[in-house]
């Protein structure tokens, strides 16, 4: 016995324990009662029959045919005036409940249908907001995965009154992913800033095609030949040391996503070391841009 209580509470225990199933929710319509009109016609009609049967009575007491004749018509057309009249009113009023029930309804429908729609809302901006993080993560996969062009190596050659210098640059791809149509365009000049009042153009640069493609880690040495010649005036200028020997300019070139990237070249030439190093308060986007003019 004590082992069969031990199963019942067992099993009462295990069903109670397992989740109950969420019953479905039903909208509450309001349904007129059947019986209702059943009744109301009965009552109306056991009236009407009660109203005739008095009304014929009542004319007996008249002597006179045409009188009471008079008196049952006029009396059975009052009788189902009244009678339509109290019909049309209790229809009405039949009508009334049912209209007010849906009114109800609806509330109760446009509440829940105002919840589902600050849901949709909520659901909306979290979707907005996981748009932002994809776009902010494609753009830090942009800028890690894309190759960045740089100078590895810089020469210069043929530094006489009357040459043209020749300037050698050594270029470097230090991204994950190639580049490709790259061009630069370094030129020369004597001053005491990396400043130029001539104009010239990217689209001067006539390397060899080999030299616009740079896969991953390529390194690669360009010789550029200077376009104007150096002047005996400005070189006496940079031997007596009133003048700097500026090598300035920019590279462009495309990512694989497509994106132009624009870079300057700002160095200076040490005559004493005999080399080249960078002039890093010149190398900025904005200076570039007042070095050499892009076409």
């Amino acid at each position: 016995m004590s082992q069969e209580i031990e199963q019942a509470n067992s099993s009462k225990d295990s069903a109670d324990s397992q989740p109950q199933k969420s019953q479905p929710e039903f909208v509450e319509v309001y349904r007129p009662k059947r019986w209702v009109p059943v009744l109301f016609v009965a009552s109306l009609l056991t009236v009407g029959a009660g109203g005739v049967l008095f009304i014929l009575w009542a004319s007996k007491l008249f002597t006179d045919p045409t009188a009471a004749l008079t008196f049952i018509m006029g009396s059975i057309i009052s009788l189902f005036l009244l009678l339509s009249t109290v019909a049309t009113t209790c229809i009405y009023w039949g009508q009334r409940n049912i209209m007010l029930q849906q009114w109800k309804a609806m509330n109760e429908n446009i509440a829940k249908t105002d919840v589902i729609i600050s849901k949709m809302g909520q659901h909306q901006a979290v979707m907005e907001w996981q748009a932002e993080i994809a776009e902010i993560q494609t753009r830090i996969s942009e800028t890690v995965e894309r190759g960045y062009m740089g100078i590895g190596d810089m020469t210069l050659t043929n530094l006489v009154v009357g040459g043209r210098p020749t300037v050698t640059i050594k270029w470097v791809n230090g991204g994950r992913t190639p580049v490709r149509n790259f061009r630069a365009m370094p030129v020369i000049v004597f001053g005491k800033e990396p400043v130029s009042n001539k104009i010239y153009f990217i689209d001067d640069d006539v390397s060899p095609i080999r030299a616009s493609f740079f896969p991953v880690g390529a390194e690669r040495e360009i010789r550029y030949e200077v376009p104007d010649k150096i002047e005996a005036e400005d070189w006496a200028k940079y031997e007596r040391g009133q003048v700097q020997l500026f090598i300035i300019g920019s590279f462009i070139y495309r990512d694989i996503n497509g994106t132009e990237r624009k870079e300057p070249i700002s160095a200076m030439y040490d005559r004493f070391e005999e080399h080249v190093y960078e002039t890093y308060e010149y190398a900025d986007a904005e200076q570039s841009k007042k070095l050499v003019k892009p076409t």
